[in-house]
Protein backbone atom coordinates (compact mmCIF):
# COMPACT_ATOMS: atom_id res chain seq x y z
CA UNK A 1 0.00 0.00 0.00
CA UNK A 2 3.01 2.34 0.53
CA UNK A 3 3.96 2.08 -2.97
CA UNK A 4 0.98 2.84 -4.50
CA UNK A 5 1.03 6.18 -2.10
CA UNK A 6 4.62 6.67 -3.14
CA UNK A 7 3.85 6.74 -6.61
CA UNK A 8 0.69 8.62 -6.16
CA UNK A 9 2.77 11.78 -4.71
CA UNK A 10 5.62 11.08 -7.63
CA UNK A 11 2.74 11.90 -9.76
CA UNK A 12 1.33 15.09 -8.43
CA UNK A 13 5.03 16.24 -7.95
CA UNK A 14 5.73 15.48 -11.66
CA UNK A 15 2.67 17.87 -12.18
CA UNK A 16 3.68 20.37 -9.80
CA UNK A 17 7.26 20.54 -12.07
CA UNK A 18 5.32 20.81 -15.10
CA UNK A 19 2.86 23.69 -13.76
CA UNK A 20 5.93 25.80 -12.47
CA UNK A 21 7.53 25.06 -15.81
CA UNK A 22 4.95 26.15 -17.64
CA UNK A 23 4.09 29.20 -15.25
CA UNK A 24 8.25 30.70 -15.80
CA UNK A 25 6.88 30.42 -19.80
CA UNK A 26 4.01 32.33 -19.35
CA UNK A 27 5.91 35.03 -17.40
CA UNK A 28 7.74 35.99 -20.64
CA UNK A 29 4.69 36.79 -22.08
CA UNK A 30 4.11 40.89 -22.67
CA UNK A 31 0.45 41.12 -22.84
CA UNK A 32 -1.27 40.97 -19.01
CA UNK A 33 -4.17 39.47 -20.26
CA UNK A 34 -2.90 36.83 -21.84
CA UNK A 35 -0.67 35.99 -18.99
CA UNK A 36 -4.12 35.39 -16.65
CA UNK A 37 -5.83 33.30 -19.21
CA UNK A 38 -2.59 31.12 -19.38
CA UNK A 39 -2.36 31.20 -15.76
CA UNK A 40 -6.37 30.15 -15.38
CA UNK A 41 -5.64 27.17 -18.43
CA UNK A 42 -2.91 25.91 -16.60
CA UNK A 43 -4.87 24.76 -13.07
CA UNK A 44 -7.84 23.95 -15.14
CA UNK A 45 -6.08 21.58 -17.47
CA UNK A 46 -5.03 19.99 -14.36
CA UNK A 47 -8.45 19.42 -12.31
CA UNK A 48 -9.83 18.70 -15.41
CA UNK A 49 -7.45 15.55 -15.57
CA UNK A 50 -7.20 15.03 -12.09
CA UNK A 51 -10.56 15.11 -10.22
CA UNK A 52 -13.04 12.50 -10.19
CA UNK A 53 -15.32 12.87 -13.65
CA UNK A 54 -18.29 13.29 -12.00
CA UNK A 55 -18.03 16.60 -11.29
CA UNK A 56 -17.42 19.77 -14.14
CA UNK A 57 -14.51 21.99 -13.98
CA UNK A 58 -15.47 25.25 -16.19
CA UNK A 59 -15.28 29.05 -15.83
CA UNK A 60 -18.60 31.58 -15.85
CA UNK A 61 -21.25 32.18 -12.94
CA UNK A 62 -23.10 31.22 -10.59
CA UNK A 63 -27.48 31.91 -10.10
CA UNK A 64 -29.74 31.22 -7.75
CA UNK A 65 -33.53 30.97 -7.93
CA UNK A 66 -34.42 34.58 -7.65
CA UNK A 67 -31.70 35.20 -9.94
CA UNK A 68 -29.23 36.75 -8.03
CA UNK A 69 -25.56 36.03 -9.67
CA UNK A 70 -22.17 36.02 -8.95
CA UNK A 71 -18.80 37.90 -10.62
CA UNK A 72 -17.43 36.02 -13.56
CA UNK A 73 -15.59 32.97 -11.68
CA UNK A 74 -12.10 31.61 -13.22
CA UNK A 75 -12.98 28.38 -12.42
CA UNK A 76 -15.81 26.48 -11.14
CA UNK A 77 -15.95 22.65 -10.02
CA UNK A 78 -19.83 21.53 -10.08
CA UNK A 79 -21.74 18.69 -10.09
CA UNK A 80 -23.75 18.49 -13.46
CA UNK A 81 -25.02 15.08 -13.17
CA UNK A 82 -27.09 16.08 -10.84
CA UNK A 83 -28.31 19.42 -11.24
CA UNK A 84 -27.79 20.67 -15.23
CA UNK A 85 -26.15 24.20 -15.93
CA UNK A 86 -28.32 27.18 -17.07
CA UNK A 87 -26.98 28.11 -20.32
CA UNK A 88 -23.87 26.19 -21.40
CA UNK A 89 -21.79 28.61 -23.90
CA UNK A 90 -18.74 27.81 -25.78
CA UNK A 91 -16.79 30.24 -23.05
CA UNK A 92 -18.82 30.25 -20.18
CA UNK A 93 -20.97 28.15 -18.44
CA UNK A 94 -24.27 29.36 -16.01
CA UNK A 95 -25.04 27.12 -12.91
CA UNK A 96 -27.33 26.44 -9.93
CA UNK A 97 -25.53 27.64 -7.11
CA UNK A 98 -26.51 23.98 -5.47
CA UNK A 99 -24.66 22.38 -8.15
CA UNK A 100 -21.37 24.35 -6.92
CA UNK A 101 -18.66 22.53 -5.17
CA UNK A 102 -15.47 24.51 -5.69
CA UNK A 103 -14.66 27.76 -7.24
CA UNK A 104 -10.95 29.04 -7.19
CA UNK A 105 -9.76 32.39 -8.25
CA UNK A 106 -6.49 32.33 -9.75
CA UNK A 107 -3.72 34.60 -10.06
CA UNK A 108 -0.34 34.86 -11.59
CA UNK A 109 1.47 36.24 -8.90
CA UNK A 110 0.00 37.20 -5.02
CA UNK A 111 0.32 40.62 -4.16
CA UNK A 112 -0.99 42.51 -0.74
CA UNK A 113 -3.39 44.66 -2.10
CA UNK A 114 -6.88 45.05 -2.73
CA UNK A 115 -7.21 44.12 -5.95
CA UNK A 116 -5.80 40.98 -5.34
CA UNK A 117 -7.24 40.04 -2.06
CA UNK A 118 -10.83 42.49 -1.33
CA UNK A 119 -11.78 41.84 -4.91
CA UNK A 120 -11.66 37.65 -3.62
CA UNK A 121 -13.18 37.90 -0.49
CA UNK A 122 -15.74 39.91 -1.85
CA UNK A 123 -16.78 37.40 -4.71
CA UNK A 124 -16.05 34.62 -2.10
CA UNK A 125 -18.55 36.48 0.08
CA UNK A 126 -21.30 36.80 -2.89
CA UNK A 127 -20.64 32.86 -3.42
CA UNK A 128 -21.65 32.05 0.57
CA UNK A 129 -24.34 34.47 0.71
CA UNK A 130 -25.85 33.21 -2.12
CA UNK A 131 -25.46 29.61 -1.02
CA UNK A 132 -27.27 30.66 2.10
CA UNK A 133 -30.40 31.13 0.74
CA UNK A 134 -33.22 30.41 3.26
CA UNK A 135 -30.11 29.95 6.11
CA UNK A 136 -29.56 33.35 5.56
CA UNK A 137 -32.44 34.93 7.77
CA UNK A 138 -33.53 31.86 9.98
CA UNK A 139 -29.59 32.35 11.29
CA UNK A 140 -29.89 35.80 12.21
CA UNK A 141 -32.77 35.05 14.21
CA UNK A 142 -31.51 32.41 15.52
CA UNK A 143 -27.84 34.42 16.34
CA UNK A 144 -26.87 34.96 19.54
CA UNK A 145 -25.96 38.63 21.26
CA UNK A 146 -22.56 37.90 19.97
CA UNK A 147 -23.25 36.89 17.46
CA UNK A 148 -25.66 40.29 16.53
CA UNK A 149 -23.00 42.07 17.14
CA UNK A 150 -20.63 40.55 14.02
CA UNK A 151 -23.58 41.50 11.64
CA UNK A 152 -23.22 44.82 12.58
CA UNK A 153 -20.01 44.90 12.03
CA UNK A 154 -18.94 43.36 9.12
CA UNK A 155 -20.47 43.60 5.25
CA UNK A 156 -21.90 39.99 4.49
CA UNK A 157 -21.22 38.53 7.93
CA UNK A 158 -22.20 35.02 8.17
CA UNK A 159 -21.63 32.48 10.92
CA UNK A 160 -21.30 30.00 8.50
CA UNK A 161 -18.53 30.77 6.45
CA UNK A 162 -15.31 30.85 6.13
CA UNK A 163 -14.93 26.59 6.47
CA UNK A 164 -12.34 26.82 9.54
CA UNK A 165 -9.25 24.83 9.31
CA UNK A 166 -9.93 21.41 11.21
CA UNK A 167 -13.26 21.12 9.10
CA UNK A 168 -11.32 21.69 5.71
CA UNK A 169 -10.11 18.01 6.48
CA UNK A 170 -12.52 16.37 8.50
CA UNK A 171 -14.95 13.89 6.93
CA UNK A 172 -18.05 15.58 7.69
CA UNK A 173 -20.57 16.59 5.21
CA UNK A 174 -19.96 19.85 4.03
CA UNK A 175 -23.28 22.26 2.86
CA UNK A 176 -21.75 25.01 1.70
CA UNK A 177 -19.17 25.55 -1.43
CA UNK A 178 -15.91 26.09 -0.85
CA UNK A 179 -13.64 29.58 -2.03
CA UNK A 180 -9.94 29.29 -3.25
CA UNK A 181 -7.34 32.40 -3.89
CA UNK A 182 -4.78 30.39 -6.24
CA UNK A 183 -1.46 31.99 -6.87
CA UNK A 184 1.56 30.43 -8.66
CA UNK A 185 4.43 33.62 -7.14
CA UNK A 186 4.81 35.60 -5.11
CA UNK A 187 7.30 38.89 -4.22
CA UNK A 188 7.02 38.34 -0.53
CA UNK A 189 9.43 36.14 0.95
CA UNK A 190 7.61 35.76 4.82
CA UNK A 191 4.23 34.26 5.05
CA UNK A 192 3.74 36.75 8.32
CA UNK A 193 3.40 39.29 5.52
CA UNK A 194 0.89 37.55 4.08
CA UNK A 195 -1.00 36.95 7.81
CA UNK A 196 -0.19 40.55 8.54
CA UNK A 197 -2.24 41.69 5.56
CA UNK A 198 -5.18 39.21 5.49
CA UNK A 199 -6.09 39.85 9.15
CA UNK A 200 -6.23 43.40 9.01
CA UNK A 201 -9.73 44.55 8.60
CA UNK A 202 -8.63 48.05 7.10
CA UNK A 203 -7.76 46.06 3.88
CA UNK A 204 -11.25 44.43 3.59
CA UNK A 205 -12.80 47.87 3.59
CA UNK A 206 -13.92 49.14 -0.22
CA UNK A 207 -15.28 52.58 0.64
CA UNK A 208 -13.33 54.97 3.35
CA UNK A 209 -17.01 55.27 5.21
CA UNK A 210 -17.66 51.57 4.49
CA UNK A 211 -17.88 48.20 6.44
CA UNK A 212 -14.83 45.91 5.91
CA UNK A 213 -16.45 42.63 4.09
CA UNK A 214 -16.74 39.40 6.61
CA UNK A 215 -13.88 37.17 4.79
CA UNK A 216 -15.59 34.02 2.10
CA UNK A 217 -12.01 32.96 1.09
CA UNK A 218 -11.43 29.14 2.57
CA UNK A 219 -7.86 29.17 1.93
CA UNK A 220 -5.67 31.23 0.12
CA UNK A 221 -2.90 28.87 -1.31
CA UNK A 222 0.60 30.13 -2.94
CA UNK A 223 2.46 27.73 -4.37
CA UNK A 224 5.63 29.26 -3.57
CA UNK A 225 5.17 30.32 0.02
CA UNK A 226 2.15 28.93 1.95
CA UNK A 227 -0.83 28.14 2.26
CA UNK A 228 -3.33 29.91 4.52
CA UNK A 229 -7.09 28.86 6.01
CA UNK A 230 -9.58 30.03 8.99
CA UNK A 231 -9.24 29.58 13.14
CA UNK A 232 -10.67 31.10 15.84
CA UNK A 233 -11.23 34.99 13.59
CA UNK A 234 -8.21 34.81 11.75
CA UNK A 235 -6.00 33.25 8.92
CA UNK A 236 -3.30 31.16 9.69
CA UNK A 237 -1.09 28.81 7.84
CA UNK A 238 -1.29 24.88 7.42
CA UNK A 239 1.85 24.50 7.62
CA UNK A 240 4.64 26.29 9.96
CA UNK A 241 8.33 26.82 8.68
CA UNK A 242 9.55 26.50 5.07
CA UNK A 243 7.55 23.84 2.97
CA UNK A 244 8.24 22.74 -0.45
CA UNK A 245 5.47 23.92 -3.32
CA UNK A 246 4.66 19.78 -4.10
CA UNK A 247 3.57 19.65 -0.71
CA UNK A 248 1.32 23.05 -0.97
CA UNK A 249 -0.25 21.37 -3.89
CA UNK A 250 -0.80 18.15 -2.81
CA UNK A 251 -2.40 19.00 0.08
CA UNK A 252 -4.71 21.67 -1.67
CA UNK A 253 -5.17 18.46 -4.22
CA UNK A 254 -6.84 16.48 -0.91
CA UNK A 255 -8.38 19.38 0.15
CA UNK A 256 -10.58 19.61 -2.85
CA UNK A 257 -11.33 15.75 -3.42
CA UNK A 258 -11.81 15.64 0.05
CA UNK A 259 -14.87 18.73 -0.29
CA UNK A 260 -16.14 17.24 -3.67
CA UNK A 261 -16.25 13.98 -1.82
CA UNK A 262 -18.55 15.28 0.97
CA UNK A 263 -20.42 18.37 -0.18
CA UNK A 264 -23.65 17.50 -0.62
CA UNK A 265 -26.50 18.24 -3.01
CA UNK A 266 -29.82 17.61 -0.92
CA UNK A 267 -33.09 16.36 -1.78
CA UNK A 268 -34.99 19.09 -3.08
CA UNK A 269 -36.80 18.97 -6.32
CA UNK A 270 -34.26 21.56 -8.14
CA UNK A 271 -37.02 21.78 -11.27
CA UNK A 272 -39.31 23.25 -9.42
CA UNK A 273 -37.61 24.57 -6.81
CA UNK A 274 -35.92 26.76 -9.98
CA UNK A 275 -39.21 27.54 -11.85
CA UNK A 276 -41.25 28.68 -8.29
CA UNK A 277 -38.14 31.33 -7.87
CA UNK A 278 -38.77 32.54 -11.14
CA UNK A 279 -42.66 33.35 -10.90
CA UNK A 280 -42.22 34.57 -7.22
CA UNK A 281 -39.83 36.88 -9.17
CA UNK A 282 -42.27 38.05 -11.90
CA UNK A 283 -45.03 39.27 -9.46
CA UNK A 284 -42.77 41.24 -7.35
Amino acid sequence: MSGMYNFAYKTLENHVKQICNEVSLIKEFSHNGEKGREAEGILRGFLNKMLPQRVTVGTGFVMDNLDRHSNQLDIMIYDAHSIPPIFQGYENSIIHIDSLNVVIETKLTYRNNKDVVLASQKSANKIKNLSLGELATQEQLDSSEKEKVNYGKYNGYSKYFPYVKDELTSRKPKKFPLCVLFAYTTDLKQQTSVLNYLNDNKNLIENDNGLPFHPGLDIICILDLGLFAYREGKYEPFFTGDIENDKIFSTLYYVLNNHIQNKGVGERDFVSSWFNGLLKKDRT
